[in-house]
């Protein structure tokens, strides 16, 4: 790996931040190795102005998440994130200021819970920033995400409404259950055809690393 990104690892103080961050670096070399045909110690990892990692020619988006990483690769801009089924990360008292009252759909006199629905509704936040590449934070509650439909292990779940200032967005959408211990949410402009839906696999830091290459 380049300096610069064995620099990124080694900054991480914890020992398993540094295994997410090596897994985050390896994967996207892997990527871009099999999906260009440039060799491994060729392939260039840039960074967007808002810290996005990108290659040239192509589009691709990861994310992480409690020691698990992912990525997904797409034919045109896509984004996507990952995150723990724990919702002690959330606050009931920070919803308010994260999801628009449509998204809460919170009936009279019921007290306001975090439950699976937010972890998806803020993962779907996370995908649509990192498609449009702008973290929007001041404008969290102005894309809504609505009818979201909680996925079972295994299960892939699409196309729920999209609402972007009020108006409702054409999209491709996607949550993944996965091993019931996370989310995952894609965002995208178009539908896949069924030669670029593969769904997702699991990799080892051994299956992604050239055996001339030392983890």
């Amino acid at each position: 790996m380049p300096e610069h990104e064995q620099a990124r690892v080694r900054q991480k103080r914890l020992l398993a931040d540094r295994k997410t961050a090596l897994a985050v670096s390896l994967l996207q070399r892997y990527y871009i190795h099999i999906a260009t045909g440039e060799k491994w110690d060729n392939v260039q990892i840039g960074r967007t102005l808002h810290g996005k990692p990108f290659h040239s020619g192509l589009d691709y988006n990861v994310s992480k998440a409690n020691g698990v990483v992912v990525l997904v690769g797409y034919s045109e801009a896509i984004g996507i994130d990952i995150i723990a089924r724990d919702t002690n990360q959330f606050k009931s008292s920070h919803l308010r200021g994260l999801f628009s009252p449509r998204e809460l759909n919170l009936a009279d006199g019921h007290e306001l819970l975090v439950n699976d629905r937010h972890l998806l509704g803020w993962a779907y936040k996370e995908a649509y920033m990192k498609f449009t590449g702008i973290p929007d934070w001041d404008r969290i509650t102005s894309f809504e995400f609505l009818e979201v439909k909680v996925p079972q292990t295994g299960e892939l779940v699409k196309d729920c409404v999209v609402c972007v200032e009020g108006t409702k967005h054409e999209c491709y959408t996607e949550l993944h259950n996965f091993e019931d211990t996370h989310f995952i949410a894609v965002y995208t402009a178009t539908a896949p055809n069924a030669s670029e839906d593969e769904g997702f696999r699991r990799l080892t830091l051994q299956e992604i690393t050239p055996t001339t290459q030392e983890i």
